[in-house]
């Protein structure tokens, strides 16, 4: 590196087999923090997804690494939103590509979260990209090199070929889900579900929004629809439905035995003063939204509302909207009868 503070020019450091495949003059990239995948290009729906190599990064970076970063970025292989423009992007049009930019790719992380579990980052948080007839600007977020730092530090949610198709079909949900009339309190778990992974908060606080987030999804049902189970009962059942008899017995004792006392010392404010791990009890609760959150999107689709009328008036639950006929279902799993739960299952994504 460079004495006295000054940056070094990566360019001056590539390595020959180090290609730039971006063929357009004109493009915008956002980078997915911690996501990481083998090959060098994946679809997720429309969306277009590259592993860039060091050379892409380090170009779009403006060729200039300074003096205080880490030397081991240069493997981190990050993995970029790309978007190709055929024409030049206009300066009054940047502010809104920008905008679109971290729309699209906040939905990817939500869509992979929704998934499996592991550690990811909205570039809205990070840096967003535009280059058009070789200028370059940037959108810096608090957490500048964290698309870095994360893979590099073992943070990583690894994307595999065959798993596109399944999160196409989460991202198209997704965005039905957004231009739907009636959805605003299931995009408010979303939001929710989203906020506990923010780096911002700390963990003591995340666990504060994923018991919101738990009551939002499974609690607030009419009493003829529930017959003796809890909120905390019907999201076990969830996860019961989901492992079956692999469900970790952590689980069972979680919310049988320990997270009523957990939501009291927590509303209390005198969680800080335990020693129990935070990091596990948002497992532990992430799990069970990532599976309702799915399933609820799916009974807002009017093509699958409109097949469940013969179900709704066997149970008497003609009446009922998505998040009362998802609980009444997970309240008859947990009494033993698993029909209802398993019809709605059987629905397409």
């Amino acid at each position: 590196m460079a004495s006295g503070g000054r940056a070094t020019l990566i360019s001056q450091m590539l390595r020959p087999h180090d290609l730039i495949r971006f063929a357009t003059p004109h493009y915008a990239l956002a980078p997915i923090a911690g996501l990481q995948m083998q090959d060098d290009t994946i679809m997720i729906g429309d969306q277009i997804l590259v592993r860039c190599n060091r050379a892409e990064w380090e170009t779009v970076e403006r060729g200039y690494v300074f003096k205080d970063w880490c030397a081991e970025y240069y493997d981190a292989n990050p993995v970029f939103l790309f978007k190709p423009f055929e024409r030049a992007i206009a300066v009054e049009a940047m502010p809104a590509v920008l905008d679109a930019l971290a729309r699209d790719a906040a939905r990817i992380v939500t869509t992979c979260r929704l998934y499996k579990t592991g550690p990811l980052l909205e570039p809205i948080y990070t840096v967003r990209f535009l280059v058009t007839d070789s200028f370059f600007h940037r959108a810096v977020g608090p957490y500048r090199t964290e698309y870095l730092a994360m893979p590099v530090d073992g943070l990583i949610w690894p994307l595999e070929g065959n798993e596109a198709e399944d999160l196409t079909l989460l991202y198209g949900n997704l965005e039905i889900i957004e231009r739907t009339a009636g959805t605003e309190a299931l995009r408010a778990v979303i939001d929710q579900f989203n906020l506990s992974h923010t780096p911002a908060i700390s963990t003591y606080f995340s666990v504060h929004v994923l018991l919101t987030a738990l009551e939002m999804l499974f609690d607030g049902v009419p009493k003829r629809v529930i017959s003796n189970t809890t909120h905390y009962d019907r999201a076990l059942q969830i996860l019961r439905w989901s492992q079956g008899a692999g469900l970790d017995p952590a689980f069972d004792a979680f919310y049988n035995d320990h997270v009523h006392s957990l939501r009291n010392a927590v509303h209390h404010h005198v969680l800080r003063d335990g020693d129990i791990d935070l990091n596990e009890v948002k497992f532990r609760m992430q799990l069970p939204l990532m599976l309702g959150i799915r399933l609820l999107m799916r009974l807002h689709r009017a093509e699958v509302a409109a097949t469940l009328k013969e179900l709704k008036q066997a149970q008497g639950w003609q009446d009922l909207g998505p998040k009362d006929l998802l609980n009444g279902c997970l309240d008859r799993h947990a009494g033993g009868d698993p029909d209802p739960l398993r019809k709605v299952l059987e629905l397409q994504d």
